[in-house]
């Protein structure tokens, strides 16, 4: 008998699985993670001679002949939707018991981020094909991502709400810690790109006293070498770069009060969760964020956190927040705290093994 869950993503994003391993830890399973975006990365550990990428996209594609000659595994996919892969994907695993993970939160068919050739009428029934027809569950990770497939798609198969989990093995402890200062510590945790509203995190500490707010800026990306001269030019920002080390950025955030996540919407993105709300607040920092699908599902406005509008007045209005002060804030630092213990992995287990106990 296969002992084995396996996990089939375009690129690794184990993080999203925190829940899953905990399932398979209690229950004597073991995951394997592959990928299906072979080609490009292939070409790429061949030209940079990167040994381990090559050796990687070797073992994804050894592992989907595999399924070609194989049957009855349990395999998780998480693929965009309407992406063209999947009608070959499908053909490889018709004979497996597959369950659909994902996030995408609108199936109406106008906003996606899969552009190529989604347009023809062959991936779009192959899609709904695989949604209504062939797959035994639906992992979606919010109320909204499954309530608009079941709008436009009449899924069959059973579903959970997984959400994305944490894991408190990092966490140092889970006292709020009051301020003590005139000085609000803003913090931002992702990546550093135009999407994540990174340049309007500038404008906002351009407008706010620098007397009485300092940022925290951890992460990694495109915009670095950006936010690296920007810390240098002003005192009241801090670059601290990535942190991989979940201990050291559960310490950082316990010395901060509040969390910016500026995320912008675009023609094929949006924020659909955001880990770094619930791990803020797993550490006692609300979040002030915008209004997508994600965030909106996880905080409640005005009582763990701060939802604005994703418009113009973003900034200005950030800083009315701001400047007025928040009067309840270690009241909000603890019911974040709260909240938080909704998306522990102790919790979210059961999710997955709701369908695949079946």
């Amino acid at each position: 008998m296969d002992n084995y869950i396996y996990v089939l993503h375009e690129r690794g994003a184990k993080s999203h699985f925190l829940a899953l391993e905990e399932y398979a830890l209690r229950h004597d399973k073991k995951i394997a993670y592959h990928e299906f975006s072979i080609t490009r990365f292939l070409f790429k550990s061949i030209v940079k001679r990167d040994f381990n990428l090559l050796k990687n996209q070797l073992l994804n594609i050894v592992f989907l002949i595999k399924l070609c000659f194989s049957s009855k595994k349990k395999i998780i996919i998480g693929i965009a939707p309407y992406d063209w892969r999947l009608v070959h994907l499908k053909l490889i695993l018709k004979k497996h018991n597959v369950f659909y993970f994902t996030s995408w939160t609108s199936w109406s068919g106008d906003f996606y981020p899969k552009k190529k050739l989604s347009s023809f009428n062959y991936i779009k029934k192959s899609w709904r094909g695989f949604l209504e027809k062939d797959i035994k569950g639906v992992f979606a990770v919010t109320n909204s991502a499954l309530s608009s497939l079941k709008e436009y798609y009449d899924l069959k198969c059973k579903s959970s709400i997984v959400y994305h989990a944490y894991s408190q093995k990092s966490l140092i402890n889970t006292a709020v810690n009051e301020r003590e200062s005139n000085k609000t510590k803003l913090i931002y945790v992702g990546r550093l790109i135009e999407e994540k509203g990174i340049q309007e995190l500038f404008d906002l500490m351009n407008v706010l006293d620098p007397q009485k707010f300092s940022l925290t800026i951890i992460g990694d990306g495109e915009l670095k070498s950006i936010v690296e001269t920007k810390a240098q030019l002003q005192s009241n920002i801090n670059y601290i770069g990535y942190l991989s080390d979940k201990k050291e950025l559960y310490k950082t955030y316990q010395n901060h009060d509040i969390q910016i996540l500026f995320s912008r919407k675009s023609d094929t993105w949006e924020e659909l969760f955001g880990i770094v709300i619930i791990e803020a607040m797993l550490n006692g920092v609300i979040t002030l964020t915008t209004d997508h699908s994600g965030p909106k599902e996880i905080i409640k406005n005005n009582v763990d956190g701060f939802i604005l509008s994703d418009d113009s007045k973003l900034v200005k209005n950030t800083k009315a927040i701001l400047d007025e002060g928040i009067k309840d804030l270690n009241q909000m630092k603890q019911e974040a705290l709260m909240n938080s213990q909704y998306f522990s992995v102790d919790k979210l287990y059961l999710k997955w093994k709701d369908l695949l106990d079946e």
